[in-house]
């Protein structure tokens, strides 16, 4: 949802007026289209308790879309649906950066499945314990708030993808990544941990390393 342009005070905020009618409209939209958008929030008095809620969270002076966005999210999330997410799409453009590790869903975990330099081949197959500090089952959760899923994979094939995406990278650790690189835990086994420090930029001109493999999988389309 854009607010008009006249509803933006100083450049960074939007009037309450702006926020509380964008609330509205998306509880509407939510309301219409959606095939049962209270069963996951305990009904139909429930959703429109959540919706007042969040209008009564706007202050008088206005919130940024950032800002915004973080009020509004867990709201949509909690519909507990998969196709169903909202988003900032300022956050899609110019946005060159991704982290130099790519995660798969193993179980329910996450595990390291490609990497982009060869001094982080040996990264490969180890299990995901936190990212700059936030444990794995936090990142979970949170990553949860963020997008509806519909199952717990899902919620965990959200977040590697969030996990490699700056943007929603820092929603999910709580701060913005201000230098080039993230602390990564992962471990092997049982016997310990060990924390790398991983590239949080454009994305090298090497292909990515993935374990080998005698199986020939389909490469898969735009939509996985």
């Amino acid at each position: 949802m854009e607010s008009k342009q006249d509803t933006v005070i100083s450049g960074e905020l939007l009037s309450q007026k702006a926020l509380t009618d964008d609330v509205r409209q998306l509880a509407t939209l939510l309301e219409e289209s959606h095939p049962d958008p209270y069963i996951n929030l305990g009904g139909k008095v429930a959703f429109q308790r959540r919706v007042h809620e969040i209008l009564r969270s706007i202050p008088e002076t206005g919130l940024t879309r950032k800002a915004f966005l973080k009020l509004i999210r867990p709201f949509v999330a909690s519909l507990k649906d998969g196709h169903t997410g909202i988003r900032n799409s300022a956050d899609y453009s110019g946005e060159t950066r991704t982290l130099w590790l790519r995660f798969g869903v193993a179980g329910e975990q996450l595990y390291v499945k490609g990497v982009y330099r060869e001094e982080d081949v040996p990264l490969l197959g180890q299990k995901l314990i936190s990212v700059d500090g936030v444990p794995f089952d936090e990142l979970t959760r949170r990553a949860g708030q963020f997008k509806g899923f519909d199952n717990i994979y899902q919620n965990l094939f959200n977040l590697s993808g969030f996990l490699t995406f700056p943007p929603a990278m820092e929603i999910l650790l709580g701060h913005e990544i201000s230098t080039g690189s993230v602390r990564v835990e992962v471990s092997r086994d049982a016997t310990g941990t060990q924390t790398v420090s991983i590239p949080l930029a454009a994305k090298p001109a090497g292909k990515l390393l993935e374990p080998e493999t005698s199986i020939a999988l389909p490469e898969p389309n735009a939509a996985d």
